[in-house]
């Protein structure tokens, strides 16, 4: 009686495909996801330092006495109570001023300063 290939089962060589293939798929779905992560995170920084970043010029414009530091900004109602104090990758904003400019940054996603991945606003 003749068999069917049907009946033989999966050879040694579909199986290993069959995984790669399921390998490839994940890895990809992985990567995908990753970016997405990543761009929500850089995204929610630029908005969040840009809140700050307002919430400092009405603080120096209103007569604020020098520098204001997150702290400042949410005691004196500058900024919302619920208003992100940490960029997308969970580390704390810096406020930096000079006599002409009000600049608000975050280390990205790599937590250290003067890499390429900070955020700084306005660039």
């Amino acid at each position: 009686m003749r068999h069917s290939n049907l009946s033989r089962g999966v050879s040694p060589f579909g199986a290993l495909a069959g995984l790669a293939g399921v390998a490839v798929l994940s890895f990809a779905g992985w990567a995908f996801e990753r970016t997405n992560s990543e761009e929500r995170a850089l995204d929610s920084t630029r908005e969040s330092a840009l809140l700050i970043l307002h919430a400092a010029q009405s603080y120096k414009g209103g007569g604020g006495d020098g520098c204001p530091t997150l702290s400042k900004l949410r005691e004196d109602q500058e900024l919302a109570a619920d208003a992100r104090m940490d960029d997308g990758w969970g580390n704390r904003f810096r406020i930096q001023c000079t006599d002409d400019e009000i600049v608000v940054s975050s280390f990205g996603a790599d937590g250290k300063a003067g890499t390429a991945d900070d955020v700084r606003i306005p660039r």
